[in-house]
């Protein structure tokens, strides 16, 4: 699975574990998500996001990227795991204009670097522990790729100053990486994988109403029929939550997960369906497991 795919898919099973909670835990009839890692433990990721404008029969892609990452275990407690990021490579849509080509060349500048987060005992994400390194590592990158730009473009000094591209690429990121919190959610391919360990899941299909709107969830047990190495243990969870019209949009959020039975990821899609008057407006996000190594 050494392929870049960009993949938007019209159909869709889905999961969102963070609305359900099963109601006997002593029951035969759930299934849980409950982290068994081992320090060491290795899993290498591919990720693809796109966003897209289908207007009747025409479909156009607005954004996107790949991205391929790695995750592995630093070490364990009784409380909690400590996990290590290692982004491994990337490629945007937009790689042409001048901001695409500062951001690719960043992104790509990073490549390697280490952003160590933590999990409880169960394997929930908690948070990022060296982003304020990961903060200053990533505004040197973007200035070293702006220079490096300038000096082997001499002519675009005349276009637009050093200064201001500097400005410019340095307010972008403080925007998507200036707090904790902005780059955790710059990082949803990280706390994404781990957001719903520690629930409990009713297997079967029901229909739920939530302060969202309507959800419908599936939750099933067994070995995936495209998974070599699947075991009858393994398990999906999924779920369709249709959000209340809001300003004449109607918005369905399809989730899909699928796990290891040891409780690590297999893979993820999340995909935000917006239907306008005149246009849908779609959103996907996958995350697939590409190599492995545990014990």
């Amino acid at each position: 699975m050494n392929m870049k795919r960009y993949v938007l898919a019209m159909l869709f099973v889905a999961a969102m574990p963070s609305l359900l909670w099963a109601q006997d835990a002593e029951n035969d009839s759930v299934v849980n998500v409950i982290a068994w890692f081992c320090k060491g433990d290795t899993l290498t990721y591919q990720q693809n996001a796109l966003k897209a404008e289908v207007v009747g029969t025409d479909t156009t892609i607005i954004d996107g990227m790949w991205r391929e990452f790695q995750i592995c275990v630093k070490d364990s407690t009784k409380k909690s795991f400590l996990m290590e990021y290692t982004p491994l490579d990337i490629s945007l849509i937009d790689s042409t204009s001048e901001m695409g080509r500062i951001k690719l060349a960043a992104a790509r500048a990073g490549m390697g670097s280490h952003i160590l987060f933590t999990t409880d005992e169960l394997g929930a994400f908690k948070e990022i522990t060296n982003w304020k390194e990961v903060y200053e590592r990533g505004i040197t990158y973007g200035d070293q790729v702006v220079n490096k730009l300038y000096k082997d473009n001499p002519t675009l000094y005349a276009m637009v100053s050093k200064a201001d591209v500097i400005k410019q690429w340095r307010k972008q990121f403080d925007a998507t990486h200036g707090t904790k919190a902005k780059m955790t959610e710059s990082l949803s391919n990280l706390y994404l994988l781990f957001a719903y360990h520690g629930k409990w899941f009713t297997v079967g299909e029901s229909d739920v109403e939530s302060k969202d709107g309507k959800v419908h969830y599936i939750v099933s047990k067994g070995k995936l029929d495209d998974e070599e190495y699947s075991t009858d243990d393994d398990y999906q969870l999924a779920i369709i939550v249709e959000f209340p019209e809001e300003n004449g949009v109607n918005t369905t959020v399809y989730y899909d997960y699928n796990y290891f039975v040891d409780g690590w990821p297999c893979r993820y899609m999340i995909t935000t369906v917006e239907k306008h008057a005149d246009r849908q407006v779609i959103t996907q996000e996958r995350v697939e497991w590409e190599q492995r190594a545990w014990r």
